[in-house]
């Protein structure tokens, strides 16, 4: 991909290459040649039609501009010889259309190309017409005109290219001239080759083999006449070069090059390719996997891959190659990571082409159910496997990065990953979402994937977020799903490990009713638990267009959250093999005692889906050595009783165990426990009719207790009492445990427990739970100032427990928001229950995009023996671009010995600088404080006076009136005022 060939040359001793002479050739020569048969080309690659594939077009045609002109010069044409021309034209139109071709003001030529539809996505974009003709010329000039002739206004045309081939004499002209003859090719020949107008310098190389060149031996064959000879008895056919050895180009000096020797790597897990611009954090990446993983990792810029395997041109196949080299000579090569965003546009150099590493484009670019671009061409490694033949033998992945800003994002996202502190029971939720309509055919296959690895792994947790189980809300601006949006962010916000979705999808997000945004991607703010994206829908992740940022490309790039990489689709693909791609991938992801990593499963994953292209369309966006979040060890159930019984009170003990089977006894942190309740069946709404015909699918979400239990050496113990609001008929639970310490965790369920019956003798209660109500932060007052996004945080006590089972009517942990009971929030699985309690706990929900103004909040709760209890709360919501404090107050008022100031604002996180100014009751300036804050929540202090001046003077009783002045960084700044007393 350059305009330029470069070479190396160096000053070391050493035996130079040079032009071999051929043999002087003694038989006589059967025929003698002195004509040629020369060729010229047009070609221009200007656009590529859809932004995809190999194949770039010149000229366009359309009503504006249809007519273009091509002048061919040819001198010592040959005119009884026809001139041959060959055009390759493309046309996009509803109707058949041509091109007129006129040679020197005569039509020669109308080739007619067929139609395409203009709205069917998945055909063809244009048609595509290779034509031939003949000319007889009766000049060394050809002056060609092309004329589209345009049917309607929306038709376009394109020139993909012209070869015209001419007969010659063989008469040097130039500084340098080629050329070749077939017509030399005969049973036997030796061919004399006699060029006239040669003078003494000229020199002929046959150049047949262009990287072996062989100088031939000339002679005199008359006056101003070189000959030489040659076999010509078979095929291919020579071609020679013929120069004026006095009048040689001039090559262009480039720059100096390091010494390197890439060839002597001989044993490497992972290589990172990567450019120069991103070498410090591609280093630093490969340090973590070499500190955290004990890989032998290497990083190498794509300039010295190609300085070593393609003479210092920018060529795909260098790095494949050298891929290659790697692994034929050690097993352990495993991993390739292309640290730098790619583009369809291997070849512009400009500021906004952001081809770092260059991409792999298929053959086809005129139909988009056909083309690609893969990064598996990097990895089909073995002989006679290439271009998009063969099976994976590595596995790969890229970062689609442009600027130092984002490389930096995705390696501190990766390296917070591998940080202990992000451990939580995310780690053990598997999400699927699935699209509607079709028949049903999205949600039958992710429920079908949902019971894989139900089945096959009960030690992970299944949420299921399928669109038509929720109302469809009908908008001008087309469908939604709101409460199903509304699911899709809090679990993104609580985390899990993988979140797989089936279904329609685009550049711009999920399904036709866009339940993932690249807006609400921006918003996630989800860095402690990071999913892996797994979606099987068109072009989510398309990171090959320099002037978009997609969706997917989003999910990575989000510095505050988002995916800590995706399996992704790139081009349009198909639900058929898709299913098949994605069956395969849960079919290895929880395998191998979790040891797989990500190059390892993408790697065994393409290689049973099929031989379908549609697999080359998925790409890692990601680094392919690491190993997803997977909790090390295992929970074993020791006590439990056989069933639990509403209303009684239950122990439950266990240890933490090892890939042995034995205690981990220097365990020692906390256990997560969830009860869950028996499965239920969901039946979804139909919201589309026949599209979306009512589908079954069973759900176990209803928790009866979640709570928190200290591990101590490997062992735990944690008691509850039953929710009487359970289902008393007998049926399998399930009880799900995630176990942390500081430095490892584990999972563990069981599945085997019996819930119902009824208890002989019960507990009784008849009070309800106690409530306290913030917002954002502890130190909230009721009518406080927060952001657009709040959170409500409730701790809920009770002497019998909390429930959250939600199978009584009306029992449910609930929000309303100014009274607005028919959109009340259930917040049942948002209870937490405090460590080695059961009795209480806490609520914690984040609010988006709340409305301005003031807002009355109602939280209402029961304990498992159905007794509620209710609480307001009232809070002013101000836009945060809108800076705003309030409740400048201080306390104690009045106060003797010290006071605290305090006030409340809507820029949590954002660095204040605050000013209190005091006066006498005179307007004098008797106490200036000043101080910077960095508040993590909404309200500000305290700010410690004790009363005196700036000498330490204490200032006498008295009232003092104050303003506080808060300042931002980008110089915003407001006040409010307030008054004080002191009592001495």
């Amino acid at each position: 991909y350059s305009d330029y060939a470069y070479y190396f040359v160096t000053c070391n001793n050493g035996q130079p290459r040079e032009i071999q002479e051929d043999s002087l050739i003694t038989f006589s020569a059967t025929n003698v040649v002195n004509s040629f048969i020369d060729y010229q080309f047009h070609e221009n690659n200007l656009t590529n039609l859809i932004r995809s594939g190999q194949q770039w077009y010149g000229e366009a045609f359309d009503y504006r501009i249809n007519t273009y002109d091509f002048s061919f010069s040819f001198p010592n044409l040959i005119s009884s010889n026809p001139v041959k021309i060959k055009m390759g034209l493309v046309a996009r139109s509803s109707s058949s259309t041509t091109f007129t071709t006129q040679i020197n003001g005569t039509v020669v030529k109308t080739s007619t190309i067929g139609s395409v539809s203009l709205t069917d996505y998945t055909g063809d974009y244009a048609r595509y017409l290779v034509d031939f003709f003949n000319y007889n010329a009766n000049s060394s000039s050809i002056n060609m005109t092309l004329t589209y002739n345009y049917p309607d206004y929306s038709s376009i045309g394109w020139l993909d290219y012209i070869c015209v081939n001419a007969h010659r004499n063989l008469l040097f002209s130039g500084s340098q001239m080629a050329f070749r003859n077939p017509e030399s090719i005969g049973t036997n020949n030796i061919t004399e080759f006699q060029i006239s107008n040669a003078n003494n310098n000229i020199t002929v190389w046959d150049v047949t083999d262009p990287l072996t060149p062989i100088k031939k031996i000339l002679y005199d064959a008359g006056s101003d006449t070189k000959a030489f000879k040659e076999y010509t008895d078979s095929l291919p056919v020579k071609q020679f070069v013929a120069f004026d050895f006095s009048e040689f180009k001039t090559p262009v000096f480039v720059k100096k090059v390091a010494n390197q020797n890439l060839h002597q790597i001989q044993d490497l897990d992972f290589l990172i390719v990567t450019p120069d611009i991103f070498k410090t954090q591609a280093d630093e990446l490969a340090q973590l996997h070499r500190d955290e993983d004990g890989l032998n990792t290497a990083v190498f810029t794509n300039d010295q891959i190609y300085n070593e395997f393609s003479s210092g041109t920018p060529d795909v196949a260098a790095i494949r190659n050298f891929a290659r080299m790697l692994y034929e000579r050690s097993s352990n090569f495993k991993y390739l990571l292309l640290y730098g965003d790619g583009s369809y546009d291997n070849k512009t150099n400009s500021t906004i082409n952001s081809n770092y590493i260059l991409t792999y484009q298929s053959e086809n670019s005129l139909t988009q159910s056909g083309s690609y671009v893969t990064d598996d061409f990097f990895g089909l490694l073995d002989t006679n496997e290439g271009g998009s033949t063969g099976y994976l033998d590595i596995g790969i992945g890229r970062f689609p990065v442009r600027t130092q800003t984002e490389a930096n994002i995705v390696l501190d996202k990766i390296k917070h990953y591998y940080d202990p502190s992000t451990m939580g029971d995310w780690r053990n939720v598997i999400t699927f979402i699935a699209d509607d309509e079709d028949n049903n055919l999205h949600i039958g296959q992710a429920n079908n994937l949902a019971t894989q690895v139900d089945t096959s792994h009960p030690e992970f947790n299944i949420e299921k977020i399928y669109l038509d189980a929720y109302e469809q809300i009908s908008t001008s601006s087309g469908e939604s799903y709101p409460d199903a949006k509304a699911a899709i962010d809090n679990r993104i916000k609580k985390g899990c490990l993988i979140m797989n979705y089936t279904g329609h999808g685009g550049e711009r997000g999920l399904s036709a009713e866009y339940i993932i945004t690249i807006d609400g991607i921006k918003q996630w703010d989800n860095y402690d638990n990071l999913p892996l994206f797994v979606t099987a829908t068109c072009e989510f992740s398309r990171y090959d267009d320099f002037e978009y940022t997609t969706a997917g490309e989003y999910v990575l790039l989000n510095s505050k959250g988002g995916g800590i990489a995706l399996l992704s689709t790139t081009r349009l693909v198909y639900a058929g093999p898709n299913y098949i791609l994605n069956k395969a991938f849960f079919s290895y992801v929880f395998e191998n005692n979790y040891n797989y990593r990500l190059g390892d499963l993408v790697r065994l994953t393409k290689i049973v889906s099929g031989t379908s292209n549609n697999k080359r369309n998925f790409s890692l966006l990601g680094d392919p050595a690491m190993k997803l979040a997977y909790p090390k060890h295992h929970i074993v159930v020791t006590t439990i009783p056989d069933t639990l019984i509403p209303m009684t009170k239950v122990t439950i003990s266990g240890e933490i165990q090892d890939d042995l089977n034995q205690k981990v006894t220097d365990f020692n942190g906390t256990i997560y426990p969830t009860i869950f309740d028996k499965r239920d069946t969901i039946t979804t709404l139909s919201n589309d009719g026949a599209a979306s015909p009512p589908y079954k699918f069973s759900v176990q979400n209803k928790i009866l207790y979640k709570g928190k239990a200290s591990v101590n050496n490997g062992n735990f113990s944690f008691s509850f009492i039953v929710p009487k609001d359970i289902s008393y008929k007998n049926g399998f639970g399930k009880i799900s445990f995630y176990a942390n310490d500081s430095i490892q965790d584990a999972l563990g369920y069981n599945d085997t427990i019996i819930i119902g019956g009824t208890a002989v003798n019960p507990i009784y209660d008849d009070e309800g739970p106690d409530i306290n109500l913030y917002i954002n932060t502890l130190d909230f007052q009721d009518g406080g100032i927060t952001n657009e996004s709040p959170v409500l945080i409730a701790y809920v006590s009770d002497s019998s427990g909390i429930n959250t089972v939600g199978n009584g009517i009306g029992h449910d942990i609930t929000a309303i928001l100014d009274g607005n009971s028919a959109e009340a929030v259930v917040l049942n699985e948002f209870y937490e229950s405090d460590l080695d309690s059961y009795q209480k706990g806490k609520v914690i929900y984040y609010f988006n995009n709340l409305s301005e103004g003031f807002h009355t909040l109602s939280f209402k709760v029961w304990d498992v023996m159905n007794n509620s209890s209710e609480q307001d709360i009232s809070f002013e919501v101000v836009k945060s671009d809108d800076f705003v404090i309030d409740n400048v107050f201080n306390y104690p008022n009045p106060f003797s010995i010290s006071t605290n100031f305090y006030f409340d604002h809507n820029q949590s996180e954002e660095t204040l600088f605050v000013s209190i100014e005091i006066y006498d009751i005179m307007g004098r300036v008797v106490r200036r404080l000043q101080q910077t804050l960095y508040p993590e929540g909404y309200r500000s202090g305290p700010i410690v006076w004790e009363g005196t001046t700036s000498e330490g003077v204490l200032l006498p009783s008295g009232i003092y009136p104050y303003r506080i002045i808060v300042e931002l960084n980008n110089g915003v700044h407001i006040q409010k005022s307030n008054k004080l007393v002191i009592v001495r």
